[in-house]
């Protein structure tokens, strides 16, 4: 189950608030590898990855499909998850989409605070996923231009 706590579309595209699991630690070659085995070992989906190295210490970000498990197998594996709350936001795969998401955070003040997003050739979509200095604000920002979207379709 993906740690999502409320879905909304907007103008093709859904937008989620939910939560993502956090790993730092002590950069060594290998640590990628140990999670994504124990995850996979475990059943549990990775979604989305992020990893980065900043001097001694990397720090990867997952989004699962059940991270509840998630936290437990790396928790008994000597890792320390934490949980951080994101906005995920999957897009219609065109040119363009990213900047109209990025545009309204923009207009509104809302600071972007890391962001990684991924998408297939072969597919449609693209999964956004970010966390700003305002989260609430920029959820309630997306939607809000989703219903003036569909309102406006509506007329026409």
């Amino acid at each position: 189950m993906v740690a999502v706590i409320e879905r909304r579309e907007i103008q093709g595209a859904t937008v989620e608030q939910g939560q993502e699991v956090v790993v730092r630690r002590k950069s060594d070659v290998g640590i990628l590898f140990q999670i994504s085995t124990l995850l996979s070992q475990s059943g549990v989906n990775i979604l989305g990855v992020s990893a980065g190295v900043c001097g001694e210490e990397c720090l990867i970000r997952l989004i699962t499909d059940d991270n509840r498990k998630t936290e437990d197998v790396l928790a008994a594996n000597n890792f320390t998850p934490e949980e951080e709350n994101v906005v995920l936001v999957a897009l219609p795969h065109r040119p363009g989409t990213l900047k109209q998401v990025t545009k309204t955070l923009a207009q509104e003040g809302i600071d972007i605070r890391h962001v990684y997003a991924a998408a297939d050739r072969e597919h449609d979509r693209c999964l956004v996923v970010f966390h700003s200095s305002n989260d609430e604000d920029a959820l309630a920002k997306l939607r809000a231009i989703q219903a003036d979207s569909l309102e406006a379709t509506n007329i026409s």
